[in-house]
This record gives C-alpha cells, sequence and structure tokens, in this order.
C-alpha cells in the first residue's frame, strides 16, 4: 500500500510544499521543481480511501496519458494544464502539471455557505475558454465527462481558464476497462445519469454518452457561476430537466435573457436539444458577447484616448479588450482605427492581420487592411478588397471597396498595357 498522503514525500527534483486540494481520486500538492526553479503541481494517488491502489494507480497513468496526449510541455493547450513529467514518488505515483496559481473555479464560488455568484464577464471568459479546451479534446476523440467548477482552473495574473482533471475521461470510439466512472451528480447529464441503470456491459461501454454530456456539464457549470447555486438538487430533479424555476432563478439575478436561453440551451435534458459542439456554444456566447459586453470596454478605451488624453492607457485598455475577446473583429477594427488616428499605420495592418486570423469571417477587417495598402500602392491591397466583398459588407463601404477596387484594376490594366486610354467605369460591379 502507498502511504498516506500526508507522509508522502517529493524525490530529488520535486520538493512537495503543502496540500492544495484532492478529490476522490488523488491529492493534489503544492511543489517545488528543484531543477528549472518555479512551481509545479503534483497530483498523487489518494491513498487512505484507495481499496484498490493498483487498479487506481493504473487510472491515474491513463490520465497522464490522456491528459499528455491534449496538451504537454512541447505542445501546450492554453486552456488545458499540460502534463510536465510522471514519477514515482515513495510508493505513489505523481503526475506533474503546470501550476495554475489563481484555483479553481469552485474556490472563486467560495463555500457552499457563503457561496457567491461570479461576473457575467468573468462568466463568459471562463466558459469560452472551457469551450476552446473542449472542442480541442473532442476533435481528438477525447470526452472529459466530469466538467465542473473543480476541474476549472483560474490563472491569477490574466483570469486564463485551463481545463484539468482528465481522471475519468473516455476516448469517444474505444470501450473502457473494468470499473467506469461518469462525472459528478450535480453536473451530470440525463444520458449518464441513466447509464447507471444499465447493464455491466452497456456501462463499459458508456453506451448513449458521447460528447454533448460535456456540454450539459458546462451549462450546468454556467448556471453555477451566474447564480452561486445548481439548478437541481436531486437526481430525480435532473431527470425531470430545466423548467420555469431555473428560468426564474437566472432571471431573479439580472441575467440577460439572451444569455438565459444559452445557458438553458446547454443544460437542455435530451442531448439533441443542446448545442451539439462546444464550437456550436463558442459562437453563441462570442455573438452574444459581441452584443452585450464588448461596447462598454470600447466605449471606455476611446474615453481614455478622446476625453483624457492617454494614449498610453488607450493602448493597454485595447490590448486588455483583445484579450478577453480573442475572435471578436469589432474589437480588432476599433484597435486599429486607435493607431491609425496615432499615425502608427504599420501597427493598424499588424492588428489588423491578427484580425482577419482570428475573425475570418468579419469582412471588415479586410476591408480596412486593404484601404490601407491601397494608400501604400501596395499589390495587396486587391485581394483583400476582393476578399471583403465575397463577405458581408455595409453597402457604403462594399460601394466604396468596389470603387478602390476598379481603380486599382484600371491602373493595373493600364501598366501592363503601357498604354493610358479612357478611364474604365467607376464604382464597378
Amino acid at each position: 500500500m502507498p502511504a498516506r498522503s500526508e507522509e508522502i514525500k517529493g524525490d530529488d527534483r520535486y520538493e512537495l510544499k503543502h496540500k492544495l486540494g484532492g478529490g476522490g481520486q488523488g491529492v493534489v500538492y503544492l511543489a517545488e521543481d528543484t531543477m528549472y526553479g518555479g512551481n509545479v503541481a503534483i497530483k498523487v494517488l489518494h491513498s487512505e480511501t484507495v481499496s484498490d491502489p493498483t487498479y487506481f494507480r493504473s487510472l491515474l497513468m491513463a490520465e497522464a496519458r490522456v491528459q499528455t496526449q491534449l496538451s504537454n510541455v512541447q505542445r501546450p493547450h492554453a486552456n488545458i494544464v499540460f502534463i510536465i513529467d510522471v514519477r514515482r514518488l515513495e510508493d505513489a505515483v505523481g503526475i506533474v502539471m503546470e501550476y495554475v496559481d489563481g484555483g479553481s473555479v469552485a474556490n472563486l464560488l467560495g463555500e457552499r455557505a457563503r457561496r457567491k455568484s461570479l461576473p457575467v464577464s468573468q462568466v463568459v471568459d471562463i466558459t469560452l475558454n472551457t469551450c476552446a479546451a473542449l472542442a480541442f479534446a473532442h476533435a481528438a476523440g477525447i470526452i472529459h465527462r466530469d466538467i465542473k467548477p473543480g476541474n476549472i482552473l483560474c490563472r491569477k495574473a490574466d483570469g486564463v481558464a485551463k481545463v484539468t482533471d482528465w481522471g475519468i475521461a473516455k476516448n469517444i470510439d474505444i470501450a473502457g476497462h473494468g470499473r467506469t466512472f461518469t462525472g459528478t451528480l450535480g453536473y451530470m447529464s440525463e444520458e449518464a445519469l441513466l447509464l447507471k441503470r444499465k447493464s455491466p456491459l452497456q456501462i463499459m461501454r458508456s453506451e448513449g454518452v458521447d460528447w454533448r454530456a460535456d456540454i450539459y456539464s458546462l451549462g450546468v457549470t454556467m448556471f453555477q457561476m451566474l447564480t452561486a447555486d445548481l439548478p437541481f438538487d436531486s437526481e430525480e430533479a435532473t431527470l425531470h430537466g430545466a423548467g420555469w424555476q431555473q428560468e426564474n432563478l437566472l432571471a431573479s439575478k439580472d441575467v440577460d435573457p439572451g444569455l438565459v436561453a444559452i445557458v438553458l440551451k446547454a443544460m437542455a435534458l435530451k442531448k439533441n436539444d443542446r448545442y451539439q459542439s462546444a464550437r456550436e456554444l463558442e459562437a453563441a456566447l462570442l455573438a452574444w458577447q459581441g452584443q452585450h459586453l464588448i461596447g462598454d470596454d470600447l466605449a471606455e478605451a476611446w474615453n481614455l484616448y478622446d476625453n483624457k488624453r492617454d494614449a498610453a492607457a488607450a493602448e493597454r485598455k485595447f490590448q486588455d479588450i483583445l484579450r478577453r475577446y480573442p475572435k471578436d473583429g469589432n474589437a480588432y477594427l476599433e484597435f486599429a482605427k486607435f493607431h491609425s488616428q496615432c499615425s502608427r499605420e504599420d501597427d493598424a495592418i499588424g492588428v489588423l492581420t491578427a484580425g482577419v486570423e482570428a475573425a475570418p469571417e468579419c469582412g471588415r477587417l479586410s476591408y480596412m487592411r486593404g484601404r490601407l495598402y491601397a494608400k501604400r500602392n501596395s499589390p495587396l491591397a486587391a485581394a483583400d478588397l476582393q476578399r471583403a466583398l465575397a463577405l458581408n459588407l455595409p453597402e457604403a463601404e462594399a460601394k466604396q471597396a468596389r470603387r478602390m477596387l476598379a481603380r486599382i484594376q484600371s491602373e493595373q490594366g493600364m501598366q501592363g498595357s503601357g498604354a493610358w486610354g479612357s478611364s474604365p467605369r467607376a464604382g464597378g460591379k
């Protein structure tokens, strides 16, 4: 049997400092990496509650393999806690992981008796980060199966959320072996709860449970972050699904109706009624965020520049907006306009280029970059204007883009022929 967790010590590289927390499978410690410096987290077998330590060691190793497959030091994913090493500490196995200093979302919510909801902007940021992690995992064929506040960590410096504890994650295409875990009560979907009532073989195969169970659990987590409460107080209540009580509780916390609809759809009882992918949930949140949150932040940035004459503070605010809204095309547009007003066209083009990559469906980004390229007589202008016109530009900008493109094509034609004839139609269609 492994030593009790209180007696477990580090090794010649990792010096254990103190316990950070623990769950059903392991205890997590803060440790110092004496070779390279800095802190790491080490998850160690929870020996005092394990009747079959050999089996749980195999689970811990399986968790390490899954998490390494998704994110490690060589291939870190921004929203998944990455694996550094796997070590044997005395008689125990320890997974050495990235240390996320801000604690879990469960820590942010607080203890049950004093639990508090989180600001809406923070809830949306955490959910978007979690969506990115789940989309990556699901594309790799892996379901987390235990999304909850305790398994989402937040970095203190910038609030970036990272998903951890892949101990019961399951490959979508491969049947499990031996005992099977399906999640945490309160966050389990209907299909995960009903799985417990099926045959051992069906349980082993997790029949009926797919990636949409993670969508449900994330919806419940959103509900809890917004209200400080779980939507259901029992397994039977969960199996009845969300209704007016849950909707009213969200409304009582002044949650916008549009966001209420997103939460309720994510945690719909039947999996076919939920968002069908993490990307679909992410898109709905980004659309809501762009309509309801980003406007105030952009107004504050422009106020710093226009009224307070503090260009440095305004630039920092724009940079913070891009960090918080990394896929919002309008954020890139406004930051580029700021650079243009500061006579920094190179910086404006750089921001627009990042925006085209982050939000390729936003035609105004290509249009604005095309205008700046045209001002420099760059051959890149025509491609940007054509790309912008292929997307849904506002009519006034589309008209200007057609005129600019016609002029560029006319000049190119005249240069190619070596003759200056009559000008082609302006504003060609």
